[in-house]
């Protein structure tokens, strides 16, 4: 049996707002769907609660009832409302400032509401807080392909840069009719590569980006190894205030929460906590997805 950390500054904001629309079944919420006879937000909170959590803030939109229903009997749980979703951002400006409304300006762990973390990263990542403002979250990109590449260098992240931008970049000095076939060795998928095409055509790509006054070279983009486990441990008033400095000028008008990465660089408050195996934190976005890693509870 594991042994709770006990930890009175840590709280939580778990962000369950979201439409969950690859489980294709709007009935409820997506994190009241079952893992192992268990709803998922339950196990996340258990888990939470073995690292040392001792109060949540649960932001929650679509299916709002469904979530409440689920954590009624929780103690330590107060929620907080995203009417509309504006990104991952304004999601967790959402909860952050619930908590520093009700007094709690200590540290807050930031998760996704369909991630299922281990007690042991929970209680690292709480411990690793106390140096910075922000502990950010990173597995090795052989585990999220797909994910925001966290930029290292010199034992310090940068910033965060999205897998499509990198493969924007990487057009850059490249014959366009070679241009499917690199966006293609990169794995990208159709919908994010036709995307990826038409930026480029209509603004040719320099091949590099600056972070914190750096400037990384589409290559070295390629070989970051670390990529962004959207998890994250935070001073709350300083998250609040990396927040403000972020702006939705972006295609989909949204506020991104990976955007404060820099923001906590340039003041050398950040540092990366890998997550140690896949088995750490579990995720899922579909029914059979869950359905997979249910195991996990049952063996």
């Amino acid at each position: 049996m594991q042994k709770t950390v006990e930890n009175d500054t840590l709280a939580a904001v778990v962000l369950c707002a979201g439409k969950g629309t690859r489980m294709n079944d709007d009935s409820k919420n997506k994190v009241c769907f079952e893992c192992a006879g268990v709803p998922v937000i339950r196990r996340i909170l258990a888990n939470m609660r073995l690292g040392g959590v001792r109060r949540f803030v649960i932001v929650v939109g679509h299916r709002a009832e469904s979530v409440m229903e689920c954590l009624a009997d929780e103690p330590g749980v107060v929620y907080a409302y995203q009417k509309e979703q504006k990104g991952t951002g304004h999601a967790a400006r959402c909860g952050l400032r619930a908590l520093a409304d009700l007094g709690d300006a200590g540290r807050a762990l930031v998760v996704m509401g369909d991630k299922i973390v281990a007690p042991r990263v929970i209680a690292g990542m709480a411990a690793k807080s106390a140096e910075v403002e922000a502990v950010w979250g990173v597995q090795p990109v052989s585990a999220n392909w797909g994910g925001g590449r966290v930029v290292v260098s010199e034992g310090r992240p940068f910033g965060v840069v999205e897998w499509a931008d990198v493969g924007y970049q990487s057009l850059a000095g490249r014959p366009r009719e070679e241009w499917p076939s690199v966006l293609a060795g990169m794995r990208l998928n159709e919908k994010k590569a036709a995307k990826v095409l038409a930026r480029a055509e209509s603004r040719p790509p320099e091949g590099e980006v600056r972070l914190d006054g750096r400037i990384f070279s589409a290559a070295e983009l390629r070989e970051v190894p670390y990529a962004n486990a959207a998890l994250y441990c935070f001073d709350v008033r300083a998250a609040l205030a990396a927040l403000d400095t972020c702006r939705a000028d972006n295609a989909q008008g949204e506020l991104y929460l990976t955007d404060t990465l820099e923001y906590f660089a340039a003041r050398r408050q950040a540092v990366i906590f890998e997550v140690p195996s896949a088995e750490d934190m579990l995720t899922f976005s579909t029914k059979e997805e869950l359905r997979a890693i249910s195991h996990f509870f049952t063996d």
